[in-house]
């Protein structure tokens, strides 16, 4: 199938430009391999060229460049095209063709993009699908490039990554209810959306599932062994400092994030005032292996002894002498 004429034009206007940008590329990453890349070419950067085209407007090298680049960076990569490991980089650009004016505008938010979504992809516990499926249905209904931008790292937030929770907050103010309506899988003009709203700013464990508001799980977790895949070489333990959570393992530190959405630990340098003293909210009462709360009661049993509690932000973090794992326990 051949390229779209305006795509195949500046290709042969400026081929010893791009055969250039390609052979960088090969230089840096031996595994970029041309039919793969070709393929991608015509399954996403095409499609998106010949939108553009069909608005009446045209591509010229610079913008070509930047997509062009993008696009080497993730086929060399083997996160987009026919060898991708994931589908999800695939899926993202055969979006992009229904976004002409915005790509036309800012050709860098495909890199940007990207990028989020490969923050989303390494984060354990990321949604991926959670992900796309947000800006799927935000997308059309963005002005601009920059609504766009904000509209991605929200979604990130709400597919697992919680250390955006307090950004995604202050950004959704700037947000007209026609975007934030569909961030949320909420009905056109829902009014439900203010009181959501309102719940996300007060309350960190406010769920939306099915267009709706849901009580959160009991009981969750957070991090794991090292061999396993997780960050601690040692059963972790909690403490907090002015409101903050954070994770202590050998000699490593984390920020410790968690809401309805998710969790994340940061690796920090260690606060010299934090305190890893044991303590739970007055709700809250351990005894014969049992953990009471005012959501209900779970057996530790199996977990060895508590090692570690603290609590802030409505959320109680515990961690025990036979687990890597740390759990958490919404207080509300």
């Amino acid at each position: 199938m051949p390229l779209c004429a305006p795509l195949s034009h500046l290709f042969q206007q400026d081929r010893a430009f791009f055969n250039q940008l390609y052979a960088d590329a090969q230089w840096r990453y031996p595994r970029l391999e041309g039919e793969q890349f070709s393929a991608f070419l015509l399954a996403a950067v095409d499609p998106l060229s010949a939108a553009i085209d069909s608005t009446g407007h045209t591509i010229d090298r610079e913008w070509l460049s930047i997509v062009y680049t993008a696009a080497l960076e993730l086929v060399s990569h083997k996160l987009a095209g026919p060898a991708a490991v994931s589908p999800w980089h695939n899926q993202l650009w055969q979006q992009f063709a229904k976004l002409p004016a915005l790509l036309l505008l800012a050709p860098e938010l495909g890199a940007e993009l990207s990028n989020c979504l490969h923050h989303v992809l390494h984060h354990p516990g990321g949604a991926p699908q959670h992900w796309l499926a947000s800006i799927g249905r935000c997308a059309p209904y963005c002005q601009t490039p920059d609504q766009l931008r904000q509209v991605a790292q929200i979604a990130a937030w709400t597919a697992g990554l919680a250390h955006y929770r307090h950004s995604a907050l202050s950004l959704l103010p700037c947000l007209d209810d026609h975007l934030c309506s569909p961030l949320f899988n909420l009905s056109e003009h829902s009014e439900t959306w203010p009181k959501l709203f309102q719940q996300l700013q007060e309350n960190p464990w406010t769920q939306v599932r099915n267009k709706g508001l849901t009580a959160p799980a009991p009981l969750l977790s957070c991090g794991a062994f090292s061999g396993f895949g997780g960050v601690f070489m040692q059963p972790p333990r909690v403490g907090c400092v002015d409101q903050q959570l954070f994770a202590i393992s050998d000699q490593e530190c984390w920020e410790l994030y968690a809401d309805a959405f998710g969790s994340s630990l940061q690796a920090v340098p260690r606060p010299a005032e934090l305190n890893l003293a044991t303590c739970y909210p007055d709700q809250v009462a351990f005894s014969d292996q049992q953990l009471r709360t005012p959501q209900g009661s779970f057996s530790l049993a199996g977990y060895g002894d508590i090692t570690s509690a603290c609590y802030c932000h409505q959320t109680l973090a515990v961690t025990t002498s036979l687990s890597h794992a740390i759990l958490l326990v919404p207080l509300s």
